[in-house]
């Protein structure tokens, strides 16, 4: 469908599986797609749904299931804002509202240029950290509504994600602390371990 490269990923993916059993191979050719296109279109729908043998309404209902797939293109860069319990207490409300104000788009649209994605998430497991946003992989926590305008440069200039402070009035994004693994954390080993 796209080429020969993604062709032999399909098949790699679905040797996975026995041959009564391809269509488990469906999620992992779900990500395939949208790795190529950054969305799964109409056509891979159709594509799929004959691969599998089954129905393109069959396909949709999971692609339409997880948010990790999207049926457009979600945009460059997509801003996934919590807005759990603990985010919301936070402010995780105001937080979107600047976003949607500094981006020209509402929550769920992609903004003008294809740039950002604006996207509410259930829960990113940072409650200690509210509100708190996922973007390209990258955490940003502790938002305000005065630093969306910080974290939307830091993703222009590659992100990173970090920690909003606000010293003096002013916030500032400083790059994240992520703890060494335990085996790389300096801690003496006995010999032959």
């Amino acid at each position: 469908m796209y080429g020969k490269e993604f062709e032999d990923e399909i098949e790699r993916v679905e040797s996975r599986f026995p041959p009564e059993r391809k269509r488990a191979a469906l999620m992992l050719a779900l990500h395939a797609v949208q790795g190529v296109k950054g969305h799964v279109p109409d056509e891979a729908v159709e594509w799929l749904a004959l691969r599998y043998d089954t129905s393109p309404a069959d396909i949709l209902g999971v692609v339409s299931f997880y948010t990790m797939f999207h049926e457009t293109h979600p945009g460059k860069h997509v801003i996934w804002l919590c807005r759990t319990f603990s985010c919301q207490l936070m402010g995780s409300g105001r937080v979107m509202e600047a976003f949607e104000e500094a981006l020209g788009c509402q929550a769920g649209d992609v903004a003008e240029g294809g740039e950002f994605g604006l996207r509410w998430m259930e829960c990113l497991a940072a409650c200690d950290k509210a509100p708190c946003a996922l973007v390209d992989d990258d955490m940003y926590e502790d938002l305000s509504p005065e630093s969306v305008g910080l974290v939307i440069d830091k993703i222009r200039q590659g992100g990173g994600g970090g920690r909003i402070v606000a010293e003096g009035g002013s916030p500032r994004l400083l790059p994240l602390q992520v703890p060494a693994p335990a085996g790389d954390a300096g801690i003496p080993r006995k010999a032959g371990r």
